[in-house]
């Protein structure tokens, strides 16, 4: 048995740089508190574990969560009673059986899942959602029940899994703001894997899978929050399906290896994307599977005298139907944006030179192109994607039960916008971390982020962030 729990809370009462309202105009600018921004959160998870007479293997996780806080607003309309709160808990039942037929392996699980999300708001006060005099609330709860099983077999130079869940979900309104609504979905998902030595140390292989959506819109029609719309039954959805084909040389005491791969990745789009009935979202039941094309090749190289991997990989993406938020007078919507297309190269140097120091050096470079078929925007960059980022982490293992871990990160301009006219300037972060683990199941960590109190955050964004952070975490096992 094991279990563990944990709080945390902020009051989120940072001071920042107001822009007043007008992010052009620097000679009205001045320095405010962040208000009704406070939150908290308990968690926590247990877990039995129990080996049966006859062999078999059982699994029972429990994990929950609860939170609440504030909802801020702009840093120039600040909220003042506007808030969320957000429940969780999940369980878990796995059962492992005994080997069969001298080659087989079954395992069974059972998940179920419940999760209630709710905002309120007071237009008055905090100016957010409708011109309603009232207080507001909104929100879902969703059910969910998930069976699945798995076959494994693990031969001398095979291993294959074949594994077959289905997940039935049901999402009811919460809240006072709209009318009633049900949403349903139940999604089959048949996915395998097989990877096969062709000789020693290489080895080719795949994975596919095929998923059946199906949803139901309980109470024969569905009207949008700010439209008219409305449909009688929810739209048809095809199957979606994915793989990937590979071929690995890795060796065990070898110095070097690679991979090489290619394959079709598909995203659903989620029950709320689809049929969302949250104030101020525009939902939109004719969104696309978004699927890209991958090709990935990358190998790594060891120096065992100075415990050191050296890896990299290339890759290009070709991305279809992207789904992308788009936000316009407050209001936002989930639209399919047609081609885009990435490549780049990742580069990383994991290395323990001492018993005492460990060290993690990483780059990125890429080129994040928007290909789709509006001449306005083809050619631009995709929004938030650096072409350059760069991450260090520094780990020292010290004496008394101590230890410290340094970190830096970087990365170059981004934009907001699929226009490439709103634009974040590069960012330049170092954190401090010190551990102290007194008992094997304790751990305090007193942290500083953003040592350097840069600011990071543009004229366009609506929320300030904070600057320099300060955190105290206490971790107790049970």
């Amino acid at each position: 048995m094991s279990a563990s729990l944990s709080a945390r809370h902020s009051d989120n009462d940072y001071e920042f740089d107001s822009q007043n309202g007008t992010p052009y105009n620097p000679d009205d600018d001045f320095t405010d508190t962040r208000r009704n921004a406070e939150f908290t959160e308990y968690s926590g998870l247990a877990k039995v574990r129990v080996l049966h007479a006859n062999g078999v293997f059982s699994t029972l996780n429990f994990n929950f969560s609860r939170s609440e806080g504030g909802n801020p607003g702009r840093d120039d309309d600040q909220t003042s009673v506007a808030g969320y709160k957000g429940e969780f808990v999940q369980t878990t039942y796995r059962a492992e059986l005994p080997q069969l037929l001298g080659w087989l392996w079954l395992e069974l699980s059972l998940t179920g899942k419940y999760e209630k999300a709710t905002s309120h708001s007071y237009y008055p006060l905090d100016h957010l959602g409708y011109t309603m005099s009232g207080m507001q609330e909104y929100g879902a709860a969703g059910y969910s029940l998930a069976p699945e099983i798995v076959a494994s077999c693990l031969g001398e130079r095979l291993e294959a899994n074949l594994r077959l869940s289905l997940d039935a979900s049901y999402y009811e309104k919460r809240g006072t703001s709209s009318s009633k609504w049900n949403l349903m979905r139940v999604a089959t998902n048949i996915s395998g894997d097989v990877s096969y030595d062709v000789v020693r140390n290489l080895s080719v292989g795949g994975e596919a899978s095929a998923l059946i959506v199906k949803d139901d819109i309980h109470g024969g029609k569905f009207v949008q929050p700010t439209t008219s719309v409305v449909l009688k039954t929810a739209k048809d959805r095809n199957v979606s399906w994915s793989g990937r084909g590979f071929v690995r040389y890795d060796a065990p005491n070898s110095r070097f290896g690679g991979n090489l791969s290619f394959g079709r990745f598909v995203r659903t789009p989620q029950l709320m994307e689809l049929y969302g009935v949250y104030p101020g979202m525009l939902s939109n039941p004719d969104l696309k599977d978004e699927s890209a094309l991958r090709f990935e090749v990358g190998g790594y190289y060891m120096i065992p005298k100075s415990n050191t991997a050296i890896r990299a990989t290339y890759f290009e993406t070709d991305l279809d139907n992207g789904i992308y938020w788009l936000v316009s007078a407050g209001i936002s919507k989930p639209k399919n944006v047609g081609e885009a297309h990435i490549r780049g190269l990742e580069a990383e140097l994991e290395s323990r030179p001492k018993k005492w120091l460990s060290v993690v050096l990483r780059a990125t470079f890429q080129d994040a192109e928007d290909r789709s078929d509006e001449k306005y925007y083809y050619g631009k960059q995709l929004p938030n994607e650096p072409a350059r980022s760069y991450y260090a982490e520094a780990r020292f293992d010290l004496p008394f039960h101590l230890d410290l871990t340094w970190t830096s990160e970087y990365r170059t301009d981004i934009f907001d916008d699929r226009a490439n006219r709103i634009k974040q300037p590069a960012v330049d972060l170092h954190h401090f971390a010190l551990g102290y683990t007194p008992f094997t199941k304790t751990r305090l960590v007193f942290a500083l982020r953003n040592l350097t109190d840069e600011t990071y955050r543009n004229p366009y964004i609506s929320f300030p962030t904070p600057g320099r952070e300060y955190k105290l975490t206490l971790t107790q096992g049970f």
